[in-house]
């Protein structure tokens, strides 16, 4: 039986809460990641910031999905429709 050791990154990005909701999408977008851990000035871990809570703002704010995303990203069209694709990448499953 795979455990959460077994397909977890060892390597984890994280942010501060002083970090942008802009920074931490294209941290998400450039580390091609679906969350990060929010860490403290000790170290310690408050909270995650998900890709769906960023969708989840622009809902409950009425933003539109794309003009934020591209907006967040960048002025480049391009990258926002790339953000919006399944990120097959991401799993890092066997």
């Amino acid at each position: 039986m795979l455990t959460a050791f077994d397909v977890m990154t060892t390597n984890v990005i994280t942010v501060t809460p002083e970090t942008s909701v802009k920074d931490t999408a294209r941290l998400l977008y450039t580390e091609r990641i679906s969350g990060v851990p929010v860490m403290d000035i000790d170290g310690q871990v408050i909270g995650i910031v998900s890709e769906n809570d960023l969708i989840r703002h622009v809902e409950v704010t009425g933003e539109p999905r794309r003009s934020w995303l591209a907006t967040l990203l960048t002025d480049d069209s391009t990258l926002a429709r790339e953000y919006r694709k399944p990120m097959d990448g991401l799993s890092r499953m066997p």
